[in-house]
């Protein structure tokens, strides 16, 4: 994982990254900033080959309703077995499916009571399919580092509320 660590661009993204950079030292405004960004991401997303996995329609679905996934069910209706394919998820995605619905369910919650500050917690944890408020607190505390409570505050409290998103901000 990456979270929490510094690592070299050119480990992620290649030498490419060098060039992108010596471009963006080069600039004089954030305009042609944003335009050598952008033409280096669609450079990129170009050149992108289109593989499209069964995996793929399968993550989404995770992310969208984590409740109902069940592994041996949706292995069984990949032609696979349970463990070949919670291995050729990890290999595509990086992590087990289990882990990635537990994932998916927490981001859930937080979006869910960041837009319903006035539901209460344990609402939220049934809702999004959580046995109970501490199997909740749990998963926030495991890739938060915190308490529910405590995030949504500092969500709350984020300076870039009070700021207007990018698209705003350019009026597009």
């Amino acid at each position: 994982m990456l979270i929490n660590q510094q690592v070299d661009a050119t480990a992620i993204l290649g030498t490419e990254i060098t060039e992108l950079y010596e471009q963006l030292g080069s600039c004089l405004t954030y305009d042609a900033m944003i335009s050598i960004v952008d033409d280096y991401f669609l450079n990129k997303f170009t050149r992108l080959q289109n593989n499209n996995h069964p995996v793929d329609g399968i993550g989404s679905m995770i992310l969208h309703n984590p409740q109902t996934f069940n592994l041996e069910r949706t292995a069984k209706e990949a032609c696979l077995s349970y463990r070949q394919f919670e291995k050729r998820f990890e290999q595509l995605v990086g992590i087990t499916p289990k882990y990635f619905a537990r994932i998916s369910r927490f981001y859930q919650a937080f979006v869910l009571k960041e837009s319903n500050p006035t539901l209460d917690w344990l609402s939220v944890a049934v809702r999004t399919g959580y046995n109970d408020y501490q199997h909740l607190a749990k998963d926030f505390k495991d890739f938060a580092g915190t308490t529910p409570t405590i995030l949504i505050k500092e969500s709350l409290d984020s300076p870039s509320r009070a700021f207007p998103s990018s698209s705003e901000f350019r009026g597009v």
